[in-house]
């Protein structure tokens, strides 16, 4: 009972965070509930604002190697993990770092992979730090919520790799004083750059105020017109004067079996495919399925970050089944957790395929792309 009213709730706060939101079609108790939540979100805001003025009065340790901080300003997904792959891509996984708070591990300050060797698993390090690991085997990668003992640590020595440190990538750390970073990257989705415009819990965001990025990447900037991109560029020059404001999108870079194989569109065709992930935002995903060319014949939404079981790989099995599905997608993310389930058990796999969907980002236009990457190079 007391789950089901957990569940119930939940729900009804997500329709009431979404910008569409629409007073005329919700019910009393959706109103009050969101009077109640405004008035929360006041308390929030004060707590936040005293919390960020007294981590910059404190201030940022300094690194001898530059850092980069890649972030937002609201809770959910806007492809920062995307985006930090982007410019490890850009800038060579053997010279950098990724330092992030392993969300969902142990909560313990440790490096994950030296460039040599993996030397945790993802449940102490969290699925994100490990998606990085099996993604680029010769990337240094470090967690902890602390992000200045977390790079210590690579300062330290601890990572005794062939070439040294050009930089270090925060992946999630536009609220995170704990470093003082060369560079403040922010993301906002293109499709809801504000949210609702609300802040916890009455909406997404975790603050408003975008004015400490140098840079500001509007994501997904091609699922909206050009006419409201250039509005929204134009909104963002008047908000955060001085604040340069870039847009990419995400494309897939295609299906892979078992995360080794990649699928041409000519073997995707007549797979009847389910699209199964626990991700920020579940939406992108299966359109992102979509646009390789496979036919998706069901989906099924976990929670962000979600800690599968083996009864969970049972049950999406199950439901392919009962869909006819050939097939089982998930993102990288889910199947650094998936894949030691199937691996464990082989009974687990059932009759289905399982392919992995990779995502890259890509800038609009050659400009934009050459405005930050010089940036960066003068940082670095």
């Amino acid at each position: 009972m007391i789950r089901l009213i957990k569940s119930r709730l939940i729900a009804m706060v997500s329709r009431l965070w979404n910008p569409s939101f629409s007073w005329a079609r919700c019910s009393w108790f959706e109103k009050s509930l969101f009077l109640f939540l405004c008035l929360c979100e006041y308390g929030y805001r004060l707590g936040f604002n005293l919390a960020m003025r007294y981590k910059r009065w404190r201030g940022g340790k300094r690194f001898d190697f530059p850092i980069i901080s890649v972030g937002n300003i609201s809770v959910g997904g806007t492809g920062k993990s995307v985006f930090v792959s982007f410019l490890v891509d850009q800038l060579g996984p053997e010279r950098v770092a990724v330092v992030l708070r392993g969300y969902k591990g142990s909560g313990k300050t440790m490096i994950v992979s030296d460039g040599l060797c993996v030397r945790c698993s993802a449940t102490a390090c969290g699925d994100e730090a490990m998606m990085y690991v099996l993604h680029y085997p010769n990337l240094r990668v470090a967690v902890g919520k602390n992000r200045a003992r977390a790079c210590a640590l690579l300062e330290q020595g601890v990572c005794n790799a062939p070439q040294r440190l050009a930089c270090v990538l925060l992946d999630d750390a536009y609220q995170n004083f704990d470093v003082k970073p060369s560079l403040n990257i922010i993301l906002l989705d293109a499709r809801f750059p504000f949210e609702n415009g609300h802040c916890l819990p009455a909406g997404r965001l975790r603050e408003l105020d975008c004015s400490r990025a140098e840079f500001i990447v509007i994501t997904h900037a091609d699922a909206i017109g050009s006419e409201s991109l250039v509005g929204l560029k134009n909104l963002l020059a008047r908000k955060v004067p001085g604040v340069t404001v870039l847009a990419g999108k995400h494309g897939a870079r295609g299906l892979w079996e078992d995360n080794l194989h990649l699928m041409s569109s000519a073997m995707l065709v007549n797979r009847r495919l389910l699209v199964a992930a626990g991700v920020g935002s579940f939406d992108g995903v299966v359109q992102t399925v979509r646009a390789c060319g496979a036919t998706i014949t069901a989906t099924h939404a976990f929670g962000d970050h979600f800690n599968y079981k083996p009864s969970d790989i049972t049950d999406l099995c199950l439901l392919a089944a009962q869909q006819q599905c050939t097939g089982i997608v998930v993102t990288e993310k889910d199947w650094v957790k998936v894949n030691p389930l199937l691996q464990k058990d082989v009974a687990l796999h059932g009759q289905v395929s399982w392919y992995v969907i990779r995502v890259g980002f890509e800038f609009l236009s050659a400009r934009e792309y050459d405005c930050l990457i010089k940036a960066i190079q003068q940082v670095i």
